[in-house]
């Protein structure tokens, strides 16, 4: 069985993975997974990947995880996705990697776009240019449906975290943008830690409390919310 078991690994290593999106079938995954209860089995979990198809697990691949590697380093955790201990931990931080991206979000909220659109768009769920539009658009595939199941988005109730961390993947390579006055308020929400603004999100106003009830956080500018009132409309993260 072993022996087995390392052929078949071996003849994955230089082979053209299942094509989910024409749904395309490899047969050398049909052999490996003829019984379809090896999908769920953990020794054969380093093929799966290859056999999306094959094993009806498409969906459960097709999300992002919701920080970068930078911030949570989910490939290194791969063995903790079925712990006991980590498991819940994993299915909400690393759905992608695990493989559990449709049970995490499949009663909490659905794509606005088009089911092709966002699993085209997948990769850019935590990029600089792509994080709001796709956070709004593909909520689901992108990991970012709201507890309650609502649309995602700051309401003014946030936690206030603060933790510097950069929430995009991609802070490093757009660097110049953090004091350019276009994308300073996406690049200092997004990519605090890269652009040094950690310790300045704070409310420079002692009405934001009182404000932020009233819709304050949706009813002026980023710039100016920025400015006023990040903390209280959750903008430190």
């Amino acid at each position: 069985m072993m022996l087995i078991f390392l052929i078949l690994c071996v003849g994955l290593v230089d082979s053209v993975a299942e094509d989910c999106a024409t749904n395309t079938r490899e047969t050398r995954c049909s052999s490996i997974f003829e019984d379809l209860k090896n999908c769920y089995n953990a020794t054969f979990k380093a093929m799966l990947g290859d056999c999306l198809v094959t094993c009806n697990a498409c969906d459960s691949y097709t999300c992002s995880n919701p920080q970068p590697d930078t911030t949570l380093n989910c490939s290194a955790l791969t063995s903790q996705c079925d712990s006991d201990t980590f498991g819940e931990f994993m299915k909400e931080k690393c759905p992608a990697t695990c493989g559990k991206c449709n049970r995490k979000n499949a009663n909490l909220c659905a794509d606005k776009s088009k089911s092709e659109v966002c699993t085209t768009m997948a990769k850019f769920c935590n990029t600089v240019d792509y994080y709001d539009l796709l956070s709004r658009e593909c909520p689901s595939t992108c990991n970012r449906c709201p507890n309650n199941g609502t649309t995602p988005g700051g309401n003014g109730n946030g936690n206030g975290t603060t933790a510097c961390v950069d929430v995009a993947n991609d802070c490093s390579t757009n660097t110049a943008r953090c004091s350019d006055s276009k994308y300073a308020p996406l690049m200092h929400r997004l990519c605090p830690k890269t652009c040094d603004s950690c310790s300045n999100c704070e409310d420079t106003n002692k009405m934001c409390s009182a404000w932020v009830p009233h819709g304050f956080c949706t009813k002026y500018s980023q710039p100016v919310i920025m400015k006023t009132c990040a903390r209280s409309c959750d903008l430190c993260k």
